[in-house]
């Protein structure tokens, strides 16, 4: 970096000439350009689009409902399919009449109950007779089984088979009654009938995160979810995720959608938009039905509804990606823009280069332009400015060095002075510092990281300027109330430092340097990686100064003996990577104690 002569005047303050602003004619016309037609073509897009995805919508919704309805009516069909064949084998063995023994009948009923999860009653019912059934008794109650063998029976005078509208049972479970005649010689002899849960089939309502927060119907519209429901031909709910409306009974022929399922009998799928009142507001939605057919004679409807705002909520991601049209088509207008402005520029690219020198601390680079517009300003502007700057730099560079080297022996000498109060550790912080840099250095740490351990291992003990100096001073072990004040000294390190925003970086040296990875130090209890990395290291080196330095009520330990003892409190007390930079920095020379220290006594 270039430094100012003897007797440097910054120049005159550069005379500023109105010149032609060629950006704001330029900007504007490339932003209008490159964005006006883009902006045009993305909301026809968005429409095109939103009409797309209304129809696709639709269709879903149409898939959803239909796929429900199949499913509920090959459910049906299995079942009916399961109590004929049952009926089938019966009349192979002569029908009721022909099952000799009553406890065999019995027998059979309960295994074919225990066998499906979803039959909760099976009856062999001969006419005119007391019959058999099995039930499972917490589902369905043995009233129940009667009053459904008395409906079966009239039922099946007029049809070869019988399937119920579904219902609700007692235990508020929804089922279906089937009923099968048992032929024997050409006649009906007896009757197979079968409760069945409709549990599997009506569960499609019930979506897993439904399951999660209970909410009502009018909450799960308002809230954007799409909600699939069951009704009978009168439009009373038979399932829905609000369990209420189906222990209610609740009609919902005031849903358009419902209504219009209930006149037409579903025999065409149809998905149309509609609006209802929710909470006071006016709500539009989108729904579908379609018919699940249970028996020849009778149907139930399959619906689905959801607020249209929620349906088409991707028309965000498609005005997202029209978004990034337009800043694509931006940049690249404003790419060309550049490349077409480079060739009439030129002048610009030496302005940017001299400016980014200038930037990058090399204020002896000046900036030469023959231009009479604002770039030749802007070059004028720049060397006054530099030249300017160039001689402050100077100034502050001397005055930081001499502020450095003040705060340096200003920290020395409050050390020297800590080092008065207590003389049996005279010249413990600068040996802690020594050792800490040496540690520092072997971990490759940054220069700057170095330095900043350098002042936090002087400081590290500077709480001790509150500690009473007869405990300082005392030549023999410290009582157990002498000991908790002098634990107290980083903490008063901490608050002697902290009023000085100057010294933050240097706190851990101070305040953390007697805290322990496993979280047993002091003052705060931290552990593992709460500590700093210069509290781990002033720790290492204050511990082995402490060791291998003689004091009134101990010998100057044994280096080997130190170094075993640092190894067994390793990810205990210290910091393995530290404790091994101390033993390879001393091991290389770069530690150096000038005590000899006596063997340790074990």
């Amino acid at each position: 970096m270039a430094t100012p002569k003897p007797g440097f005047k910054p120049p005159p303050k550069a005379k500023i000439t109105r010149r032609p602003r060629l950006l704001y004619t330029i900007l504007p016309l490339l932003i209008a350009v490159g964005t006006l037609p883009v902006l045009v073509l993305g909301w026809y897009l968005l429409g095109v689009y939103r009409e797309t995805l209304a129809k696709y919508e639709q269709r879903l919704q149409i898939e959803k409902v239909e796929n429900s309805a199949r499913q509920i009516e090959l459910y049906i069909s299995k079942y009916r399919g399961q109590s004929a064949g049952f009926a089938r084998a019966l009349e192979l063995n002569g029908g009721y009449g022909g099952m000799r023994d009553g406890s065999l009948v019995d027998e059979r009923l309960k295994r074919f109950l225990e066998d499906d999860p979803n039959i909760i009653a099976l009856e062999l019912a001969p006419l005119n007779k007391e019959g058999f059934y099995v039930n499972k008794k917490n589902r369905i109650s043995a009233g129940e089984i009667k009053a459904l063998s008395q409906e079966v029976t009239n039922a099946l005078n007029e049809s070869a088979y019988y399937v119920s509208r579904p219902r609700l049972s007692k235990a508020g479970e929804p089922i279906v009654v089937l009923g099968v005649p048992v032929m024997v010689g050409g006649r009906p002899e007896s009757f197979v009938i079968a409760a069945v849960s409709m549990k599997p089939v009506f569960q499609v309502v019930d979506k897993p995160e439904d399951r999660q927060v209970k909410k009502s119907f009018n909450e799960m519209l308002v809230a954007g979810n799409s909600v699939l429901f069951i009704v009978d031909r009168e439009g009373r709910v038979l399932a829905h995720p609000d369990q209420e409306l189906v222990d209610s009974g609740t009609n919902l022929k005031s849903l358009k959608i419902v209504e219009d399922w209930t006149k037409s009998g579903g025999i065409v799928s149809i998905t149309r938009p509609f609006s209802a009142t929710i909470n006071g507001s006016q709500v539009d939605i989108l729904g579908s039905y379609s018919a699940a057919s249970i028996s020849p004679e009778d149907r139930i409807g399959v619906i689905i509804v959801v607020n249209e705002s929620a349906a088409y909520a991707s028309i965000l991601q498609i005005r997202l990606q029209a978004l990034a049209l337009i800043i694509l088509v931006t940049a690249l207008a404003a790419s060309i823009g550049i490349v077409l402005a480079n060739r009439l520029t030129a002048p610009i690219h030496m302005l940017a280069a001299r400016a980014q020198a200038i930037a990058g601390g090399d204020f002896g680079e000046r900036i030469y332009v023959s231009s009479n517009n604002e770039l030749g300003q802007l070059a004028e502007d720049f060397n006054t400015m530099a030249d300017n700057v160039q001689q402050h730099i100077a100034e502050l560079q001397i005055a930081v060095k001499k502020n450095r080297k003040l705060f340096i022996e200003s920290v020395r000498s409050i050390v020297a002075a800590l080092d008065e109060k207590d003389p049996y550790t005279s010249g413990h912080s600068e040996r802690v510092t020594r050792f800490a840099v040496a540690i520092a250095e072997q971990m490759r740490m940054s220069p700057e990281e170095i330095e900043k351990i350098r002042i936090g291992s002087l400081l590290h003990d500077i709480g001790k300027i509150g500690i009473d100096e007869r405990i300082l001073r005392k030549p023999a072990k410290l009582t157990e109330e002498e000991f908790e004040i002098m634990k107290s000294h980083p903490s008063r390190g901490a608050n002697i430092l902290q009023p000085i925003t100057e010294l933050h970086e240097f706190l851990p040296g101070a305040a953390m340097h007697h805290e322990r990875l496993d979280g047993l130090g002091y003052p705060l209890g931290l552990s593992g990686d709460q500590i700093p990395m210069m509290a781990r290291i002033v720790s290492v080196a204050d511990t082995f100064d402490a060791m291998t330095t003689a004091r009134p009520y101990q010998r100057a330990i044994d280096i080997d003996y130190t170094f075993n003892y640092m190894l067994t409190q390793v990810d205990k007390r210290y910091d393995g990577r530290v404790v091994n930079a101390l033993m390879t920095a001393y091991h290389s020379g770069r530690i150096v104690i000038n005590q000899k220290p006596e063997p340790a006594m074990v």
